[in-house]
């Protein structure tokens, strides 16, 4: 959350990484991930990173979008927490009916 909470791009290099709250947030315009394999060979890891100024400031302004909703005070912590909870029961409930 720390690194959330300064808007800066999240870089995840790691496979099958579940990110906070991903039933409420399409992390997928905010945070760049790498495939683990990648993660020794710093040209490879470089190729994968925006450097068109758009995008950044896109992936920026989504990244400090999901900050304000669900990181930046504790309050709002728990209440994503307790959202993305209901929103996994929920869905568990539909795939065992």
């Amino acid at each position: 959350s720390e690194i959330v909470g300064t808007c800066t791009i999240p870089v995840v290099m790691a496979n099958n990484w579940s990110l906070p709250f991903a039933e409420l947030v399409d992390w997928s315009e905010a945070v760049i991930v790498i495939e683990q394999r990648f993660a020794t060979n710093a040209t490879a890891v470089m190729e994968f990173l925006p450097t068109d100024p758009d995008e950044i400031r896109r992936r920026k302004e989504k990244v400090c979008a999901i900050a304000d909703e669900f990181f930046n005070t504790e309050e709002r912590r728990v209440h994503g927490f307790l959202r993305s909870t209901k929103a996994v029961v929920q869905r568990r409930i539909r795939e065992s009916s």
